[in-house]
């Protein structure tokens, strides 16, 4: 009678313990695939959302060049078919957008032949920062510059990007178009973009030159540094490389790439961690469970048992 329950309490006991060990495999199982299929979603959540704020940036200044450039070509075909009303039109423009800040025609040697803006021009000219040679592939025949200081104006040096239109015929003793517009609107529009709680965009060109940054200081100081070559190297799209999400997008008007900067750590892993925790607190309570149902069916057996006895 003794052996009978001996082999009574061992079975149960038994029982309970491969009870728990199949609840305990299966529950880390579901768990890993699950934390797995969550942060997969988080990460692909980011890039769309990384992506969509990109796409925003491009749109506002493709939008934003794209009116620059209808406005230079207006000037242009103005200046061939009037050009006795080439002054004024200049003049209104300058008077009508707040972003113009000097036009300025040069001929074919790149000689200065007029100046117009609201503000005083040097009387002695050595450097001229806004002048710029447009190359033979440029859109539409217009190039865009890297920002840079109006150096030819008196006591006045705003930052800006150069727009600058070869003509095809010489008119008003002119070959070039230039328009000088404030990049500060680009600049602010950039430093309110966020992905994320540190992300950011910037701009650089095709040979890898940061146009604008949002830490620019912190670049110029050594203190920051951004991997131009290898961004030259990605095509536009999401990518993800060292535990952040790098965003291209190219301009349609200008040799310009919008580049947006995610931290997956601070979109991803931080909430994957969260997760993780609520994970292994639901482990140990199904354990838990699982030990006390199987310790409460190992006291029955063993009450039944002793009954039968």
């Amino acid at each position: 009678m003794g052996k009978r329950r001996q082999s009574s309490i061992s079975l149960s006991r038994a029982m309970t313990l491969v009870v728990v060990t199949m609840v305990f495999t299966s529950v880390i199982i579901v768990l890993i695939i699950f934390n797995l299929a969550f942060r997969d979603s988080l990460e692909k959540a980011a890039v769309t959302s990384a992506g969509q704020s990109v796409e925003q940036v491009a749109l506002t200044i493709n939008n934003y060049t794209r009116d620059m450039t209808e406005i230079m070509d207006k000037l242009y075909m103005n200046s061939v078919e009037d050009p006795d009303s080439q002054e004024e039109l200049f003049e209104s423009l300058i008077n009508i957008r707040d972003d113009v800040v000097m036009i300025a025609t040069y001929d074919m040697h790149n000689n200065n032949t007029g100046i117009w803006s609201n503000y005083d021009t040097k009387e002695m000219i050595y450097t001229n920062l806004s002048l710029f040679s447009v190359p033979s592939n440029a859109s539409g025949g217009i190039s865009i510059s890297p920002p840079h200081v109006v150096t030819v104006l008196q006591d006045y040096y705003p930052w800006v990007v150069t727009l600058t239109k070869t003509a095809e015929e010489t008119f008003s003793n002119a070959a070039k178009i230039a328009i000088d517009v404030r990049f500060s609107a680009i600049a602010t529009y950039i430093d309110d973009i966020g992905i994320g709680q540190h992300g950011y965009c910037f701009i650089i060109d095709g040979d890898g030159n940061i146009i604008y940054h949002p830490q620019q200081q912190l670049i110029y100081a050594g203190l920051k540094s951004e991997d131009e070559e290898n961004l030259l190297e990605l095509e536009d799209g999401s990518h993800i490389a060292d535990g952040v999400i790098y965003t291209v997008r190219s301009l349609d008007n200008c040799n310009w790439r919008i580049v947006g900067v995610t931290f997956l750590d601070e979109t991803v892993a931080e909430r994957v961690t969260t997760m993780a925790t609520a994970s292994v607190l639901i482990f140990l309570v199904i354990v838990l469970l699982t030990f006390l149902s199987g310790s409460l069916f190992s006291y029955l057996s063993r009450r039944t048992s002793y009954s039968s006895l």
